[in-house]
């Protein structure tokens, strides 16, 4: 009896999970069902008939004739004991059948005398359901009659295996579209790598070559000309490693599609360690750099995210900032998470902030004539659009640059 109950409950969740992906419970009258109880009242000659699915805990109607409910509770359902035959279940005289003569459905207004249900077996081998007949006197089929029922039952399985086989097309159109999304994104970023890769890193690679070859051909080379050349090298090596690093960080957080972490995270540590690996170049030009951070803000978007929007948007204020400060403000508020860079550098002419991040934007030179190669606004840029946010820069000519940047409230958590 044990080892029958574990069979039973297996097969039982092998239908209901069959059942369940056809998607069909509860869903509005189709013609194409509704004609197929028609048929199936004009071959039994019986005024009812109808096209059950048996849920969990309840007997559904797909298609009815005959009566104005859609569903009765699965255990009273004639179509229960239906599904559990080998082949199809025939009352003749339900008044007088010991299973069913005190069944409500019997006893009560819909007063089922006759029913004759035929199993709706899947190619998969479930009983999702039946074709039934019923009548309110006692009845008895003919073999012709059972044999045309059966090819009907047929038919419907065959309109619900279409249904199904729809709906997996369905979801194999969805993959193949996300998959063909996801392809045209990293062929887009590939472009976008290997456009940055020929025209910023050869430039700094160019000169350095050049400064070779001039060492290279001097026919004396003093201590100025190689205090000019190293120094020269060392901006144009910088702004090399810059510009990779950033690649590398830009295109490790594409490949990873991982834009938001799973839980937040308190953003003002990360954004001190952050400054803090710029503290050379803030200290060699007598920058104050500091972090404001308002309420103890949690951020969710990745943390290597983060960082990289930090120290690119602290590394350009530095670098057009001389003997000044430069402070990261960090706040939640009830709509959105954000970034905010202050410095009191140089700014910027009025109308350059529209070209800032775009490649039409030709690199400015630092306070100090350091290079750069303008990429890392860019990247910043990207990455604010792929999390839904958005930039906004403010400068003023001799007064000093604030970028804000702002992250939509379900990027956001705040105590």
């Amino acid at each position: 009896m044990l080892e029958e109950s574990v069979e039973y409950q297996d097969t039982e969740q092998k239908r209901l999970k069959e059942l369940h992906e056809l998607d069909i419970l509860d869903t509005e009258e189709e013609k194409e069902y509704t004609d197929f109880v028609e048929i199936a009242s004009g071959i039994a000659g019986t005024p009812i008939s109808l096209i059950t699915l048996l849920d969990e805990n309840r007997q559904w109607f797909k298609a009815y004739k005959g009566v104005d409910f859609r569903e009765t509770p699965r255990d009273i359902a004639f179509c229960n004991i239906a599904i559990q035959q080998d082949q199809h279940l025939e009352v003749v005289d339900a008044t007088t059948d010991i299973r069913f003569k005190d069944n409500p459905l019997v006893t009560g207004p819909t007063n089922i005398q006759f029913y004759a249900g035929f199993p709706l077996i899947s190619p998969l081998g479930n009983k999702l359901g039946t074709l039934c007949v019923i009548d309110h006197k006692p009845t008895r089929l003919s073999a012709a009659q059972k044999s045309l029922l059966e090819k009907l039952a047929d038919k419907v399985v065959q309109i619900l295996e279409l249904r199904r086989k729809n709906i997996e097309l369905v979801r194999l159109r969805a993959e193949a579209d996300a998959k063909r999304e996801m392809m045209n994104q990293l062929l887009s970023n590939q472009r976008k790598m290997m456009s940055i890769l020929a025209h910023d890193t050869k430039g700094p690679l160019t000169s350095m070559a050049h400064l070779v070859d001039m060492l290279w051909e001097a026919p004396v080379v003093d201590e100025d000309m190689k205090q000019m050349a190293c120094s020269l090298m060392s901006g144009q090596l910088k702004v090399s490693l810059e510009l990779i690093d950033n690649l590398i960080a830009w295109g490790a957080t594409h490949l990873s599609g991982q834009l938001y972490e799973e839980q937040p995270y308190a953003a003002e540590p990360i954004a001190r360690e952050t400054v803090a690996t710029l503290s050379r170049m803030a200290e060699e030009k007598g920058i104050q750099v500091k972090v404001d951070a308002k309420g103890e803000p949690l951020f969710w978007l990745n943390r290597e995210v983060f960082r990289f929007i930090v120290r690119n948007l602290v590394h350009n204020a530095l670098k057009f900032t001389e003997q000044g400060s430069v402070t990261v403000f960090l706040n939640c508020t009830a709509e959105a998470s954000c970034i905010r860079v202050v410095d009191t550098g140089i700014g910027m002419p009025k109308g350059m902030e529209e070209k800032l991040f775009t490649r039409k934007m030709s690199s400015r030179e630092g306070t100090r004539k350091e290079p750069g190669s303008g990429l890392g606004l860019i990247l910043v840029h990207d990455f604010v659009l792929k999390l839904g946010g958005s930039i906004q820069v403010q400068s003023l000519q001799g007064q000093g640059t604030t970028f804000t940047i702002s992250f939509p409230l379900y990027a956001t958590v705040q105590e």
